[in-house]
């Protein structure tokens, strides 16, 4: 890259050709090219998820996401039926914490 000036002609600095190699626009400050790259890195993953589940009692897991906790399984039971009632297009279990299980609601 050649820049101009109002006397001509004028070469680009070594830091300035070294910024542009990184990918570093000329208007930031100069950085090394090994913190840009692991900033980029650290930009671009992904977070992992991890689902906190409950220790007791049981909980509705909707599309595979713990929503809502209930004490018994009855409660759990009847809080499925009726948002499945709602949205017949959700997928709904029961997660019971006890067991470390999901349990599949009865077709009706």
């Amino acid at each position: 890259m050649v820049l101009f000036s109002a006397a001509g002609l004028v070469q680009p600095s070594r830091s300035f050709l070294a910024a542009a190699a990184c990918g570093i626009q000329p208007t930031h400050r100069k950085e090394d090219c090994g913190s840009a790259l692991k900033q980029r890195q650290t930009l671009t993953q992904m977070p992992q998820s991890v689902p906190n589940l409950p220790t007791s009692g049981f909980a509705l897991e909707v599309d595979g996401r713990l929503k809502t906790h209930f004490a018994t399984q009855e409660g759990a039971r009847q809080g499925a039926e009726e948002l499945k009632r709602r949205f017949p297009m959700l997928q709904v279990r029961i997660y019971d914490a006890a067991a470390k299980a999901r349990l599949d609601l009865p077709l009706a």
